[in-house]
């Protein structure tokens, strides 16, 4: 009896130092875990509805819960912010949103941008003077008594907008496409020749000889860049007959863009004095400099007034929207333009 009463004790003693082996085991970290960290505070996360991180360096995040959802409260929004009063508050941006052109003060006008979503076309009126993407491309002309706007895009072809829809009327290569008096025909350059073409696309296109940069007139006459026996310089002719064209000017380099009001005054550029300066020309003759300054001032156009020319300028270093009498004075910046082709551009301004 007394034996068996011993075994009982180490079978009960073995038991228990196996048990314990096994949870001393079980329990003792491995060499690759890491042990069990203690909570320092307890919280409920379904009511945990904003955190703020700082680095060591000072920066401040915040982050916000709406709903199931975290997002980012700051630093990101607090500069969106900051854009926005920029934006609306700042000297006039390029991008068109929310910006006005408070110094147009008559007609409708188009320029061409440069930036980081391309060559764009921003227009506004008089009447609304939020500016908006017109088209994307550039060399832009208004219709002058109608909504159709005829512009080079993207460097691909040349075309015709109207209510929102675009048609393309010439190939790639096209430039300068300029409306008839009327609005139904286009002439446009197309490696060095001058080519005219209804203003829908419809038929094909007939020639009208060598020449570059035109520019069709209110009266009907077509104005370009061309050269004849005795020189180069802007020319003036009757697209519509055969008539010889006439010579006005000096220079290959002159680059007509628009027409004043009456039809008697065409605006150009050129690089005659060094830099680029507006002139305009009499189509009886007789040449005055719009612009004198350290700057290139390109793609003059006449405004509805007959009083006031509009161009592009990088005069203080930055390209941008001007507006100024006819000789060159009281010159206002209206926008910031920047400029890419900016030697083969210009700005159209119509009632």
């Amino acid at each position: 009896m007394r034996g068996f009463r011993s075994t009982l004790i180490l079978l009960a003693v073995l038991l228990g130092l196996l048990g314990y082996i096994y949870f001393y085991e079980m329990k003792r970290p491995r060499p690759n875990e890491e042990p069990p960290k203690q909570k320092v505070f307890s919280v409920e996360a379904d009511k945990i509805e904003e955190l703020e991180i700082k680095a060591s360096g000072g920066d401040r995040t915040v982050l916000r819960k709406s709903g199931t959802t975290w997002s980012i409260a700051e630093p990101l929004q607090t500069k969106a912010d900051a854009a926005r009063e920029a934006c609306l508050t700042a000297a006039p941006s390029i991008t068109g949103t929310n910006q006005t052109l408070a110094g147009l003060f008559a007609g409708r006008i188009a320029y061409p941008v440069f930036d980081a979503d391309g060559a764009r076309i921003l227009a506004a009126s008089a009447g609304d003077q939020k500016l908006y993407t017109a088209a994307v491309g550039d060399q832009p002309e208004w219709q002058r008594n109608g909504g159709k706007l005829a512009y080079r895009a993207g460097g691909s072809s040349a075309n015709v907008s109207e209510n929102g829809s675009s048609v393309a009327i010439a190939p790639a290569g096209a430039e300068f496409p300029t409306f008839s008096p009327d609005g139904s025909r286009v002439i446009y350059a197309l490696q060095g020749k001058l080519y005219v073409v209804n203003a829908d696309g419809s038929g094909s296109p007939i020639e009208l000889g060598a020449g570059s940069a035109p520019t069709w007139g209110p009266g009907g006459l077509l104005a370009y860049s061309g050269c004849d026996g005795g020189g180069c310089g802007i020319m003036i002719r009757n697209p519509d007959n055969t008539d010889p064209p006439k010579r006005l000017t000096g220079s290959q380099n002159d680059i007509p863009t628009s027409w004043s009001p009456d039809g008697a005054n065409i605006s150009y550029y050129s690089n005659v004095g060094g830099n680029y300066d507006l002139f305009f020309v009499n189509t009886a003759g007789g040449v005055q400099q719009v612009t004198k300054n350290a700057g290139n001032n390109v793609g003059g156009a006449w405004g509805p007034d007959g009083s006031h020319v509009a161009f592009l300028s990088d005069r203080d270093g930055m390209w941008s929207l001007y507006i100024a009498k006819y000789d060159g004075t009281e010159a206002t910046k209206i926008a910031i333009a920047p400029q890419g082709d900016w030697q083969r551009q210009r700005v159209s301004w119509v009632p």
